[in-house]
């Protein structure tokens, strides 16, 4: 019963510092779970904000491209993006943006990964709101 008390004493030491070092509450289990299946796709998922600077890539998005998962969230979209693809991949995000271009239309872009070696994606991307404003990208794309 003790080591009992002891391990919840520790498990409870490990979520208050979750709290205080991300001053939010410790993810529940649905949202654990959801994670986990986003991790696990075999999709490339990610997020940027709205400068295009990456804030999440799972662990597929970090095979396809890969960098280190630490230098990924350092990046912008662009950096991964084939340079001749730039200035189509910034059309199709104002025009989504605008609401000119539907979101559940896929787009095909190449890639580059780490070693500077192309690939092609097929993506689709849509906005995530707070207060009513646009905050972040969300996109998953697709190896072709």
């Amino acid at each position: 019963m003790d080591m009992l008390r002891k391990r919840i004493q520790e498990l409870e030491a490990k979520i208050a510092s979750y709290e205080k070092r991300t001053g939010s509450p410790s993810p529940g289990h649905d949202e654990i779970q959801f994670h986990q299946m986003v991790d696990q796709a075999h999709d490339i998922i990610y997020i940027h904000d709205f400068h295009g600077n990456l804030t999440y890539g799972n662990r597929a998005a970090i095979h396809a491209f890969g960098y280190d998962p630490a230098k990924m969230l350092t990046m912008n979209i662009f950096d991964l993006i084939d340079p001749s693809f730039h200035a189509i991949v910034q059309k199709e995000l104002v025009d989504r943006i605008k609401g000119k271009q539907r979101y559940d239309i896929p787009f095909e872009i190449l890639c580059r990964d780490a070693e500077n070696r192309t690939f092609w994606v097929e993506t689709n991307i849509q906005c995530i709101f707070e207060d009513g404003k646009i905050t972040h990208i969300q996109g998953i794309a697709r190896n072709i």
